[in-house]
C-alpha cells in the first residue's frame, strides 16, 4: 500500500557496508548526504574513530551468475555475520541496519529480478522479530532515482518498504475474497490428470501423508510417488501405503536426497511414462531454532538445503515438463519472521520467490506460506501444549488437519504466487505489543486508550519521576510481572511469584525476548538479548531497569527515550571482556585464554564443599510424577546453563520431574538461573562433576534417587563417574558437609546423548522408569535442540541394560 513521503530526518552519518554493487554511496551524496565511511564490516566502519555510524547500508546483491542454491547460502552467511557482529559490538547499539536489494519484492505486474536476495530478507525479518527498531529492509528500482527517499525512511514505523519512482509502499496482508478469478480462465494452471504421478517430498512425514491421503480421496489421484530421506524405512511408511491402497491409489516410497541434484534427476528419471509427472507438492524441510546471536552456520545450512537446494533442483528439473501443478510448502515465518526461527525463515522466504519466479517463465507455481499446524503435524509436531497455546494467544492458532487441507484446496484456485493458509485472532493480535506492521489492514489499531497511554514511555517515566525510589522498584516489579504473566498465558498477575526464577516459572529463549522487547518499548530502553536470563527473578529484573532509569528518574531530568546507559560514554576495548576480543581477533587466541585464567585465579577458591556456605541448586524445570527423574547437566562452557534445557523440558511439564543442575564455578544462588551464561571460572579444589553430584544428593530436589550412571567423561559423563562412585583418572574424593550423605544409588542409570537406542524387553523398560535420566553434553546450545524425550533417545545405558544403536547391538557395560 501507498506510504506518503515523509520529511527526511538532517545530520544523518552514513556508511556503506560490503561491495556497493548497487552505487549507493554515489546516490547519496548526489542526494546531498554524507557516507561517512564504506567497509567490509561494521566495526570496520567505525574505524579508530570510534563512533559508529547512524546508519549502515548494506547493499545485498545476488550473483547473476550462480542462480541457484549457492548464491543463498553466500549471501545468507554473509548477513548473518552482519547481524551477529551488531549484537555483539555494544558500540553499534544505537546504529540502525538497512538492507537494500533490488527487484526483490515486486510489485504487481513486475518480474522479479533477484530470488537469491529474497531469503536475506526471511532472514532479517526474523531477527527485526527479536530486535525491534534496529533493521530496515528496502527495495529499490534505481538507486539514483530514488535513494534520496532512504533518510526518509529512517522515521517511519514500518519494517519492510518497497520505493518505486520515488514512491513508497509498504507491504501489507489482505484478507483474499471468498471468489476470484480462477486459474482455468486465465490459463496460468489446470486441473491435475488423475491418471498423471504427483510427486510428494517429504512424502512420508506427518503432513505429506496427509496430504497424500487427501490427495487419493479428495481429488482423484491415483499414482502417488513419496520421497523422504528416510524412504521406506521411515516410520509408518507401510502402513500409509497401505491405507493409500485401500483409497483405490498406487504408491511408491523411495528413498532420495532432494539436496542432491543427480539424486533429483534420478529420481524423475524413474517415473513411469505411461503415468508421467503432472504435479509436485514439495513439503519436505527441516527445523534448526536458534536465535540470531547464536545461529550457525552449520543450522543455516542444515534448514536451507532440504528446502532452497531441494526446490531448486526440482525446479530445474522439472522446467522441460509439461505440469499442471507446482506446490511449494512455505511457512508464515518466511513472511513474517519470527524469534529464533532466522534460518528457516530465509528458506521459506526463498521458496515464495521462487514461486514468482517460476510465474515470470510462465510455469505453474504457488507457495503456500503455511500457518502454525497442530500438535502432531508438520513442523509443529514437536511443539508442546504450552507454546501452541502461546501461538493461539498470539494471533495464529494452530490449523487442524481437515481445515489446513480445505486451505490447500482453496489456495490452488487462486491466481497468486503467494497465499498465507492460516488461522488468525484479530483480538490476540490486537493485544500483542507491537504486532507487525503487516498486520495493520487486517487488524487496525485501536484507538489509545488511557491504560495504553499509561504504558507509554514518557507517560510510565512521569509516573515514576514522581514516585519515591522504593515505590519506583515496585511499580516496575508489577510491570515485568504483568507482562511475564500475559505471555505465559497466566489469566492475571497473581499466576507469576516475583520471587520466582524465570526458567522455573516456564519462561524459554521465544518467552525471554517477547518480555524483553516489551518492556523495552514501555519504558523506551534499548535491552540486550539475554537481559531476561540474565537477572534471575522479575524482582532483579525490575531492579536493573531501576538502575538503568535511574539517572533519567529525578525530577527535571530530560524525559527524552534513549536509555540511560548510552549517554555514558563507554570504552569497552579496555574491559577485560574487549580485551579478550581483540585478542581472538589478532589471532592471538592462546595469549587471551592465558589472560582469562589468569583472572580466573583471582577469584575465590575453595578446597572442600564444607568451604561453602551453601550449595548451588539445581532449577526446576518442569513438575510431574516422580520417576523417572530427569536431570539436565549444565555445559561448562561459557554460554552453557540451565537455560540451555528450558525449551526442551517444557515437553515434560505435568509428566515427568525435570531438573537443571546449575553450572559450577559461580557464586551461590547466582548459577540457578541469573548467571547460567558462565561468567565466572572454576573454581579450584573439585571437578565440576563431582561438584553438581554432590549438589543433587539426598536432601535436594531429587530426595537421594539419582541413579547410578555412567558414561564418556564429558559434562554428563563425567557426573555418571562419580555418581556410580568410580574413580577416573586423577580422582580425589572430599567429605561432604554434614547432612550431605552419600545416600542411595539405584541400580539402573540412564545417560542420554546423541544418538538412539531400542529398548527391548519389559524388564529393561521398567529399569527405564524406576532410574533417573541426566542429559549431559557440553555442545547443545540454546535454541539447538536434539531431541530426548524418550527412551529412544537415550546414547548410553550403565548397569545389564544392552543397548542397540541403528539396529546394531553394542556391549554391555560391565
Amino acid at each position: 500500500m501507498p506510504v506518503a513521503t515523509p520529511e527526511a530526518a538532517t545530520g544523518t552519518r552514513w556508511a556503506v557496508v560490503g561491495d556497493d554493487e548497487l552505487d549507493l554511496g554515489y546516490a547519496m551524496h548526489r542526494a546531498d548526504e554524507t557516507v561517512s565511511a564504506y567497509a567490509e564490516s561494521l566495526t570496520g566502519a567505525v574505524g579508530d574513530s570510534g563512533v559508529a555510524p547512524d546508519v549502515f547500508l548494506v547493499p545485498v546483491v545476488g550473483d547473476p551468475r550462480v542462480p541457484g542454491p549457492e548464491s543463498v547460502h553466500a549471501l545468507t552467511s554473509r548477513v548473518l555475520g552482519l547481524l551477529q557482529e551488531w549484537l555483539d559490538e555494544p558500540r553499534l547499539a544505537g546504529a540502525r541496519l538497512v538492507f537494500v536489494t533490488r527487484g526483490r519484492g515486486p510489485l504487481d505486474g513486475e518480474e522479479i529480478r533477484d530470488v537469491a536476495a529474497a531469503a536475506v530478507w526471511g532472514l532479517v525479518r526474523s531477527a527485526q522479530s527479536e530486535n525491534p527498531g534496529s533493521f530496515l529492509l528496502v527495495d529499490m528500482d534505481d538507486a539514483f532515482l530514488s535513494v534520496g527517499v532512504l533518510p526518509g525512511l529512517l522515521t517511519l514505523d514500518e519494517q519492510q518498504l518497497v520505493v518505486r519512482d520515488h514512491s513508497i509502499r509498504a507491504g501489507r496482508l489482505i484478507r483474499l475474497p471468498d471468489t476470484e478469478e480462477t486459474p482455468e480462465t486465465r490459463g496460468a494452471a489446470r486441473a491435475w490428470d488423475p491418471e498423471g504421478t504427483v510427486l510428494i517430498t517429504g512424502g512420508t512425514g506427518g503432513l505429506g501423508g496427509e496430504l497424500a491421503r487427501h490427495l487419493a480421496a479428495g481429488r482423484g489421484v491415483r499414482r502417488l510417488l513419496l520421497a523422504s530421506r528416510s524412504g521406506p524405512q521411515a516410520p509408518g511408511a507401510s502402513e500409509l501405503v497401505a491405507s493409500l491402497a485401500e483409497l483405490g491409489a498406487e504408491a511408491t516410497v523411495v528413498s532420495c536426497d532432494l539436496a542432491d541434484r543427480a539424486a533429483v534427476t534420478a529420481l524423475l528419471a524413474g517415473v513411469d511414462a505411461a503415468h508421467p509427472l503432472t504435479a509436485v507438492v514439495h513439503t519436505a524441510g527441516v527445523l534448526g531454532d536458534a536465535m540470531t546471536g547464536s545461529l550457525t552456520p552449520e543450522l543455516m545450512e542444515r534448514v536451507l538445503r532440504p528446502k532452497v537446494d531441494a526446490a531448486w533442483h526440482l525446479h530445474e528439473a522439472t522446467h522441460e515438463l509439461d505440469l499442471a501443478g507446482f506446490v511449494l510448502y512455505s511457512s508464515v515465518s518466511g513472511v513474517l519472521g519470527g524469534p529464533g526461527q532466522g534460518n528457516y525463515a530465509a528458506a521459506n522466504a526463498y521458496l515464495d520467490a521462487l514461486a514468482q519466479h517460476r510465474r515470470d517463465q510462465g510455469l505453474p507455481a504457488v507457495s503456500l506460506a503455511w500457518g502454525p499446524w497442530g500438535r502432531g503435524s508438520g513442523m509443529t509436531s514437536h511443539v508442546s501444549a504450552t507454546d501452541l497455546e502461546r501461538m493461539a494467544r498470539g494471533g495464529m492458532p494452530p490449523l487442524a488437519i481437515d481445515q489446513g487441507l480445505a486451505l490447500f484446496d482453496a489456495a490452488l484456485v487462486r491466481d497468486r504466487a503467494t497465499v498465507v493458509p492460516t488461522r488468525i485472532n484479530v483480538t490476540g493480535l490486537r493485544r500483542a505489543a507491537g504486532p507487525a506492521a503487516l498486520w495493520r489492514e487486517l487488524v487496525p489499531r485501536a484507538r489509545r486508550s488511557a491504560a495504553a497511554a499509561d504504558r507509554s514511555p514518557v507517560t510510565l517515566r512521569e509516573r515514576l519521576r514522581h514516585l519515591k525510589p522504593a515505590e519506583q522498584e515496585s511499580l516496575l516489579v508489577e510491570l515485568v510481572v504483568g507482562y511475564s504473566a500475559a505471555l505465559l498465558g497466566h489469566p492475571d498477575p497473581s499466576g507469576v511469584d516475583p520471587e520466582r526464577g524465570f526458567l522455573e516459572l516456564g519462561f524459554d529463549s521465544l518467552v525471554s525476548v517477547g518480555l524483553r522487547n516489551q518492556l523495552g518499548e514501555a519504558l523506551g530502553l534499548r535491552l540486550p538479548s539475554s537481559v531476561v536470563f540474565d537477572h534471575a527473578t522479575p524482582v532483579k529484573l525490575a531492579r536493573m531497569l531501576h538502575g538503568e532509569l535511574a539517572g533519567q528518574l529525578v525530577p527535571g531530568s530530560p524525559g527524552g527515550s534513549a536509555p540511560a546507559a548510552a549517554s555514558r560514554p563507554q570504552n569497552t576495548d579496555e574491559t577485560l571482556e574487549g580485551l579478550f576480543y581483540a585478542a581472538v581477533k589478532a589471532g592471538k587466541m592462546v595469549e587471551g585464554m592465558r589472560m582469562l585464567k589468569a583472572v580466573a585465579n583471582t577469584r575465590p577458591t575453595f578446597e572442600t564443599p564444607a568451604d561453602l556456605e551453601e550449595l548451588s541448586l539445581p532449577v526446576v524445570l518442569a513438575d510431574g510424577p516422580a520417576n523417572p527423574r530427569l536431570v539436565f547437566v549444565s555445559a561448562p562452557g561459557a554460554t552453557g546453563g540451565v537455560h540451555q534445557y528450558a525449551r526442551k523440558a517444557a515437553h515434560f511439564r505435568g509428566k515427568a520431574a525435570r531438573l537443571g543442575a546449575a553450572a559450577h564455578g559461580l557464586r551461590p544462588r547466582r548459577a540457578a538461573a541469573g548467571h547460567q551464561r558462565g561468567r565466572g571460572p572454576h573454581r579450584g579444589g573439585e571437578r565440576p562433576a563431582r561438584q553438581r553430584r554432590r549438589a543433587l544428593r539426598p536432601g535436594g530436589a531429587l530426595d537421594g534417587r539419582l541413579a547410578r550412571l555412567s558414561g564418556r567423561r564429558r559434562a554428563g559423563g563425567d557426573l555418571g563417574h562419580q555418581a556410580r562412585g568410580g574413580r577416573p583418572a586423577g580422582h580425589r574424593e572430599h567429605p561432604l558437609p554434614a547432612g550431605r550423605g552419600e545416600g542411595p544409588r539405584p541400580d539402573h542409570p540412564v545417560l542420554p546423548g546423541r544418538h538412539r537406542l531400542a529398548v527391548g524387553d519389559a524388564e529393561q523398560r521398567q529399569a527405564l522408569r524406576d532410574g533417573a535420566l541426566v542429559h549431559g553434553d557440553d555442545r547443545h546450545r540454546d535454541g539447538a535442540h536434539h531431541r530426548a524425550d524418550d527412551a529412544r533417545a537415550v546414547h548410553a545405558v550403565a548397569g545389564r541394560l544392552p543397548v542397540r544403536h541403528r539396529g546394531r547391538a553394542l556391549r554391555r557395560h560391565p
